[in-house]
């Protein structure tokens, strides 16, 4: 408990010594990015086997629909706009229904249900500003995982995500700004029948602190 709050302590005042240290409406300093936003999502998931008999066993899922994604960026300024931090997303599917299919003996069958489909992002990026139009180009890579109905589905993977944006000072130190955002994931099923990927495109709305 104590270790929290001690924890909690030094960042409030990295935030503080930030905040003197920094200049107003420049990109300098501690950096903190959130942002939420809307798209289009395509998740595929495949697997197959040979059965006993010989004959080939394959599983599908495919889920296309819109989508929702959420960022955080959090780390500090390391060159005169530019900024690196580590990156936090994560994106679910707000259809919600998939498609799954079975082919097996040259039958094939498919059929719909619903789910919570999710992909989790964790890595590190560089975020990048054009002064002074305070256009943006962020990327990161790190790690994903796949989960549906709040179940892991999937071991370790890899992903990235690329953005392009701009953004609009509202005071000295915070801006609000639009992007365009593509994340793609790839990770093998956790139990190694399988392997799935997903990619989104999605207009994010950010707050950030720079």
């Amino acid at each position: 408990m104590k270790q929290n709050k001690a924890k909690k302590i030094i960042l409030v005042l990295l935030v503080m010594v930030a905040t003197v240290f920094s200049a107003p409406h420049t990109h300098d300093g501690f950096f903190l990015n959130m942002s939420l936003g809307y798209g289009y999502q395509d998740f595929a998931y495949s697997a197959s086997e040979i059965s006993e008999s010989g004959n080939p066993f394959i599983f599908s899922i495919d889920s296309k629909g819109i989508s929702s994604e959420f960022d955080i960026k959090i780390g500090g300024t390391i060159l005169p706009s530019f900024a690196l931090h580590a990156t936090i997303s994560g994106i679910g599917n707000l259809s919600s229904e998939i498609e799954s299919v079975i082919e097996y003996s040259g039958e094939r069958e498919s059929f719909n249900q619903e789910v919570d489909l999710f992909m989790f992002l964790m890595g590190i990026g560089v975020t990048y500003y054009i002064n002074p139009i305070n256009i943006f180009f962020s990327g990161s890579v790190g790690i994903t995982e796949f989960d549906i109905n709040d179940s892991q589905m999937s071991d370790t993977g890899f992903g990235f995500q690329i953005a392009l944006g701009k953004e609009w000072w509202v005071s000295p130190e915070w801006g609000l700004g639009v992007s365009a955002a593509f994340t793609y994931g790839k990770a093998d099923e956790v139990n190694g029948f399988g392997d799935m990927s997903e990619y989104a495109i999605n207009i994010m709305f950010s707050s950030t602190f720079h």
